[in-house]
């Protein structure tokens, strides 16, 4: 999951420049989709767009504005599952606006400043008389007055354009929760974890590294709903969640499939080390034990099974899923609590 980076003023000015700079390298125009990605690449909060972005220039030199689209599509535009999404995406990109007009306004200051100076220099080169010198000197004031109120202007309301968007990122991080994670276990959702899956798998082709995927199912979950009513049956899948979460480290993923399976993303891991560790949820779910207050039963016998795989080199999301499946429902009729690992 993404999280956001706060920037202080003078470093978010910082990668505004960069932003200016890198577009008028690549000769992009400045619409809002374009500032995004220049100022997340500036920034390097997104290690993946970076790496897309330097395989686009190390190929071709330069980013075409069609290949900025596509790129904006796929690392921004797939993060906006509803209306409000849209409404936040829209309030972000007429901040984003301003800031352009803001920075190109300034620009253009500047260049007028500098233009006067040049001009005053011109004329300092000559012979000038003390009339003619006090002119100039006039001049000189009302053009570092009149610059000095565009700059603390421009400053004003690039800190205000900043604290929007930072609220803003805010507002979309919150929403982007909602769509990524899972209400009820708290852990990735099937949308996060499809997501995550596709980039992992694109960077196992590149690396050449394994990458292992098990899907993890609660044994006779259908049980603890029938006998002791659907409120057990979520704390199941939620301390079954706590469990899996607490076992995966670093790039490894660990959520929620759906209903009582799991999906566990493993990447730059061989089969046999994904199975130990899924051997190792397993052993830690086994003792899983809990009281229910109100009417002081235990629950326990609380097991799962897995199924892993590493992935092929023809695999695509849904072969390399399917076999993974294959193997849980093979561990299934084996007899249950128990993992079927292969290639």
């Amino acid at each position: 999951m993404t999280t956001e980076k706060t920037y202080d003023f003078a470093h978010a000015e910082k990668l505004a420049l960069t932003v200016l700079d890198t577009a008028r390298a690549h000769n992009t125009p400045l619409v809002p989709e374009a500032y995004r990605v220049w100022f997340e690449y500036a920034a390097g909060t997104q290690p993946s767009l970076k790496e897309r972005i330097d395989a686009i220039v190390e190929t071709a030199q330069r980013v075409s504005p069609p290949e900025l689209r596509r790129v904006h599509e796929e690392f921004f535009e797939a993060e906006m599952p509803d209306s409000g999404m849209d409404r936040l995406t829209n309030r972000l990109n007429a901040e984003l606006e301003d800031v352009i007009q803001l920075l190109q306004s300034n620009l253009s200051s500047q260049s007028d400043f500098m233009g006067t100076l040049g001009e005053v220099d011109q004329q300092l080169s000559v012979e000038t008389q003390a009339k003619d010198l006090k002119t100039l000197v006039t001049l000189l004031l009302a053009k570092n007055r009149q610059f000095y109120e565009n700059s603390r202007e421009f400053h004003d309301h690039l800190q205000n354009a900043d604290d929007e968007i930072k609220q803003i990122r805010r507002e979309l991080e919150e929403l982007r929760q909602d769509a990524f994670v899972d209400h009820l276990t708290q852990i990735p959702n099937r949308r996060h974890l499809d997501k995550i899956l596709r980039e992992e798998m694109d960077r196992a082709r590149q690396s050449k590294k394994p990458l292992c995927l098990a899907i993890a199912d609660v044994d006779h979950f259908k049980k603890f709903n029938d006998t002791w009513g659907h409120h057990i049956g979520d704390v199941v899948l939620k301390q079954t969640a706590r469990i899996l979460s607490r076992n995966v480290k670093g790039r490894d993923t660990a959520g929620r499939f759906g209903g009582e399976e799991f999906m566990i993303i493993l990447p730059e891991t061989s089969l046999r080390n994904a199975r130990n560790l899924c051997d190792q949820m397993r052993k830690t779910l086994e003792k899983l034990s809990f009281v229910i207050k109100s009417s002081n039963q235990h629950i326990k016998d609380v097991t799962a099974s897995f199924g892993v795989t590493v992935m092929r080199p023809d695999d695509n999301e849904a072969s390399l899923i399917e076999r993974a499946d294959k193997h849980l429902y093979k561990a299934k009729e084996n007899g249950r609590n128990r993992i079927v690992a292969s290639d």
